[in-house]
């Protein structure tokens, strides 16, 4: 870094370091399209419906008060992304997510907003 004047509250050596270690772009943009993907509140609808059970698109489509062709839009959207897959049985295809940490995620993240709006009832009283 050139030379500056930082505020007394810069540590140039963190910030250094913290550049250097910072994920490269190629992972940032993935993230970004994987939040991007669940930042659609239908979308993150289905998403936690299929973190719960495998289902076909009519009980998706029921499950989140939609129909049938809407979801089979967005579950497309969302294969496509890698976050959920499907298989056949007959003429019906089941959903589920393509991965644990999926659902783990959503986990997390309904854990965190539990405690957040807990922290600000608290607060109010």
């Amino acid at each position: 870094m050139e030379k500056h004047d930082y505020p007394e509250c810069c540590d140039i050596n963190k910030v250094e370091q913290l550049k250097k270690n910072m994920l490269d772009n190629s992972i940032l943009q993935l993230m970004t399209d994987l939040f991007s993907s669940l930042g659609d509140e239908n979308r993150l609808k289905m998403v936690i419906a299929l973190s719960k059970s495998e289902l076909c698109v009519h009980e998706l489509a029921l499950t989140v008060d939609s129909t049938t062709s809407a979801v089979s839009h967005q579950l497309r959207k969302l294969r496509d992304r890698g976050i959920v897959t499907s298989r056949r049985d007959g003429q019906v295809k089941y959903y589920t997510l393509s991965d644990e940490r999926i659902r783990q995620m959503l986990d997390i993240v309904i854990d965190f907003e539990s405690v957040q709006k807990e922290s600000e009832m608290v607060e109010k009283v």
